[in-house]
């Protein structure tokens, strides 16, 4: 019996792997460009079947925006089966250039005037002229709506389009309006903001009736007047679809200009919407399409998870291995208990604060930032979403739909190989499906349930493009810039590491790098050698330039003047080309070659700024460790976190946002407020990542009382960092060897 069991559970695995792989590549392939379509795309041969024509309605001021924004979301996605065209009055196309191909059909004696009750049923009528017979549904849409074809075909794929169907979200207007819409009793109509869906049998039984209609118009609504002429032309007297589930399928905001302005993962219905309206600013389309992408891509994670845990059970079934019935159940589940040293230990999130403790832990409690949160959001999604789709007797039996409400708490913790695990305590509701209920029936609850949630991690994936990027990323020259004011020993190292860097090509004769430096001189100040400081750092540049007809080493001296990092920086800056990549240095940074390569690979010209995390070294004298170069344990220093003043950023770039602030003198601050500004702007990403190569020597920080209070509290802080480690700290105020 027990063999026969485990057969029949191999052959049910092996059946539900080859359907969901199959699903995944299908769903994959099928997705074809209909507006434009991509460089080297391939065609696909699918069968010549047309499932559902989208007709949109827009004026001509709207052409170049939200149309345009459309064909470059939702249209651009549509499965094989799905087409669009866009209404527009006569005369528009030749009144308008389009900045992408899109398909338009002028409507003939129809312009743009409001209310368009003629141009609505117009459209509906030149949609079965055109397209009558080639499709079997049909979707009358506005412009400022957005499409899920994906749940549009789960809904029409369980209806027969030869029979009657008017589907939308049913309304009855506004109390105001109560008894002048000539509506007859318990009637209503759809709303044509949110999208109205149309059968091939209603199509055509209404649309040859259409200019009837339209002669005969009693309100101001074009909704209205087109659901009037449907249930009087229909054979059924067709109305709109009742059902309180049309209210989430065809999903309106009331918020008007700020409707989806907010965070959309608070936003629960919006993985179920067939329509989303109204996007009343063109910008809102790419935010909604972006986050109906995250979900499809969540749900195809989750499904490539299910194929890898089926597989194992496969493989654990045709090992021979006998196994029971509790390990056939226990196989498919995600396991939560620790696997060895790959999980961090497990972090507290309450009150919209994190909890952690640990070696490796700099601040015990901090605040819930926008990762965090939005990790959250998507385990919550995903176990609310999973709860409310699974076949659950219990659910249906209750005639219930389930909802987050909020959250009490919640543990995370880190796992290398598996993915991110959650502990969720939540609140959620059951709503009612439907209105028949007992009397002593609550019609809605809520319930506190406790749940643990995995998201795990993608494979790895190598793209075969970025090898031949290389070798052209590796050939580019990095541009160094240093802001120098005295420090000369300290300078002379900084060249010794610098040229052991970027050593000469033999083949060539030239580096892969170059150096500007912007030194400050005073006048009166001289080394301790009784070298005056000029002279100085000129012999010392002179040492290191390659040749003297094209010099890898530049230096700009700005005399007699208060010390300013960021303008030093900006005149480093203005000899470059537009197209330079430049790398903002301090003299106090060792950079190793791997560095300087990480500098070319994590800075892209108009989209990537790179903030490497430098490694800083604690006072020796305190730290009382060895000077061990390769290490970079918590006892020799600690990642700089907070510091942005070594950047990797092209000049163009630069210049876009502004370059630094000349106005800020003296230690400190300008660094922080360029981060700030490219951080946030929509064109250019800050990437930020530990550098082992980029180690920030520790020197003795003399911070100027006569600094602004800001920039004076940033320096005392980043001294008292400096110092030496907390435990190291703690160590020599205990043994009381700190004076």
């Amino acid at each position: 019996m027990l063999r026969y069991l485990l057969r029949l559970r191999l052959f049910f695995i092996s059946f539900v792997i080859t359907c969901t792989v199959g699903i995944l590549f299908l769903s994959d392939e099928t997705n074809v460009r209909t507006a434009t379509r991509s460089p080297g795309a391939q065609e696909i041969n699918v069968p010549n079947k047309k499932l559902v024509f989208v007709g949109i309605m827009t004026t001509v001021n709207f052409l170049r925006t939200r149309a345009v924004a459309g064909v470059e979301t939702f249209l651009s996605v549509l499965p094989h089966g799905v087409e669009y065209m866009y209404f527009v009055p006569e005369g528009a196309l030749a009144r308008k250039n389009f900045s992408v191909p899109m398909n338009v059909y002028e409507l003939k004696g129809v312009d743009d005037t409001y209310p368009p009750q003629k141009k609505a049923l117009a459209m509906f009528y030149y949609m079965w002229k055109i397209h009558g017979n080639g499709f079997d549904w049909f979707v009358r849409l506005d412009d400022d709506a957005y499409l899920n074809a994906v749940e549009l075909l789960k809904l029409l794929r369980s209806l027969n389009p030869n029979e009657p169907h008017l589907i939308g979200q049913g309304a009855t207007g506004r109390k105001e309006e109560a008894g002048s819409l000539f509506l007859g009793p318990g009637d209503n109509y759809c709303m044509g903001g949110t999208g109205i869906i149309f059968s091939r049998k209603t199509v055509a039984e209404v649309a040859p009736n259409v200019f009837e209609c339209a002669n005969n118009l009693r309100t101001f609504h074009e909704d209205i007047e087109l659901c009037r002429c449907v249930k009087q032309f229909s054979s059924t007297n067709l109305s709109c679809t009742k059902s309180s589930e049309t209210k989430k399928l065809f999903l309106h905001n009331y918020g008007g200009e700020q409707a989806f302005t907010g965070d959309l993962e608070a936003m629960q219905d919006l993985n179920r919407a067939i329509t989303i309206h109204p996007l009343k600013k063109a910008e809102l389309f790419y935010k909604i399409h972006a986050y109906i992408t995250r979900l499809n891509m969540r749900r195809i994670h989750q499904e490539m998870a299910a194929v890898k845990r089926d597989t194992k059970a496969i493989l654990t079934l045709m090992s021979g291995k006998p196994a029971s019935y509790e390990d056939m159940k226990r196989i498919t589940y995600v396991q939560l208990l620790p696997d060895g040293t790959n999980f961090a230990p497990w972090e507290l999130i309450a009150d919209r604060r994190i909890y952690a403790a640990g070696p490796q832990v700099d601040f015990p409690r901090r605040g819930l930032d926008h990762r965090s949160k939005t990790g959250i959001d998507a385990a919550i999604f995903q176990l609310v979403s999973s709860m409310d789709s699974l076949p659950n007797l219990k659910r249906r039996h209750l005639k219930r739909t389930i909802r987050f409400r909020r959250l009490h708490y919640a543990y995370r913790r880190y796992s290398t190989l598996n993915g991110v695990d959650y502990i969720l305590d939540v609140v959620l509701d059951y709503k009612k499906i439907g209105r028949k209920f007992k009397k002593d029936q609550k019609k809605d609850f809520s319930v506190r349930r406790h749940s643990y949630v995995r998201v795990p991690f993608l494979g790895l994936r190598i793209w075969p493009k970025f090898r031949n990027q290389t070798e052209v990323k590796r050939k580019e020259t990095v541009n160094f810039i240093l802001p120098l004011k005295g420090r000369i020993d300290t300078f002379s190292r900084f060249l010794r590491n610098w040229d052991s860097t970027c050593k000469v090509d033999h083949v060539t004769g030239t580096r892969p790098c170059t150096l500007t430096i912007v030194f400050y001189h005073d006048a009166k100040a001289s080394t301790l050698d009784g070298w005056n400081e000029k002279t100085a750092v000129e012999h010392l540049t002179s040492l290191y330039n390659n040749r003297a007809d094209s010099p890898d080493i530049r230096l700009v001296t700005v005399s007699d003047k208060k010390f300013s990092r960021g303008e030093a920086l900006e005149i480093g800056a203005a000899a470059a080309m537009d197209d330079d990549l430049l790398f903002l240095i301090d003299v106090d940074i060792m950079v190793s070659p791997e560095a300087v390569d990480h500098v070319r690979f994590n800075t892209e010209l108009g989209k990537q700024v790179w903030f490497p995390i430098t490694f800083s070294e604690y006072d020796p004298s305190f730290a009382g460790v060895d000077d061990d170069e390769s290490s970079f344990g918590d006892e020799r220093g600690f990642w700089r976190k907070y510091g942005f003043g070594i950047v990797g950023i092209y000049k163009k770039d630069l210049v876009a946002v502004g370059g630094f602030d000349r106005t800020i003198s003296g230690w400190g601050k300008e660094d922080v407020d360029l981060f700030s500004r490219i951080a946030g702007t929509k064109s250019l990403t800050a990437m930020r990542a530990p550098d082992p190569g980029l180690v920030h020597v520790f020197h003795k920080i003399n911070c100027d009382p006569q600094l602004a209070k800001d920039q004076l509290k940033m320096c005392l802080g980043t001294k008292a960092i400096a110092l030496a480690s907390v435990k190291r700290l703690h160590e020599l105020i205990r043994s009381q060897n700190v004076s």
